[in-house]
């Protein structure tokens, strides 16, 4: 919901974007009543005490994602500097054949990774939070 009036409240006119965030609203709480008040990947159970070794990993994670999301950013933000000429020139000339060479890319990527990057990885991340499904 949150996300939804965020990204509303920036592009929308005032008089459209009231009706549409009450009817986020309005959504959202018939969400809630029907599945009840219920978290993404349920409650995770670590225990009464909370490991330091634990603690030292999700600090590392916090700064690893941070300096990737940074870099991707980066990365966003500056195409014109790290993507190859041809790359740039067919972007601009053929948009269309060059956002079907993207989705080729996603595809091969796929396939060669057995379907693994297909979906949302609510799956499989839900599988390795209770602890049965292992990294491939």
């Amino acid at each position: 919901i949150v996300f939804a009036i965020e990204e509303l409240t920036r592009s929308f006119e005032a008089r459209a974007s009231g009706v549409l965030i009450t009817a986020i609203i309005i959504a959202g709480v018939i969400a809630l009543g029907l599945n009840g008040n219920y978290t993404y990947f349920g409650t995770i159970q670590i225990g009464a005490h909370f490991p330091n070794l634990l603690a030292l990993a999700v600090l590392l994670t916090a700064i690893v994602t941070g300096l990737a999301g940074g870099v991707f950013g980066w990365l966003l933000l500056n195409t014109a500097r790290w993507i190859p000429a041809p790359l740039r020139q067919l972007h601009g000339e053929r948009p269309v054949a060059f956002a079907a060479l993207c989705g080729l890319a996603i595809a091969a990527v796929g396939l060669i990774s057995g379907g693994t990057t297909f979906g949302s990885g609510y799956a499989e991340a839900r599988g390795l939070l209770d602890g049965n499904q292992q990294l491939s």
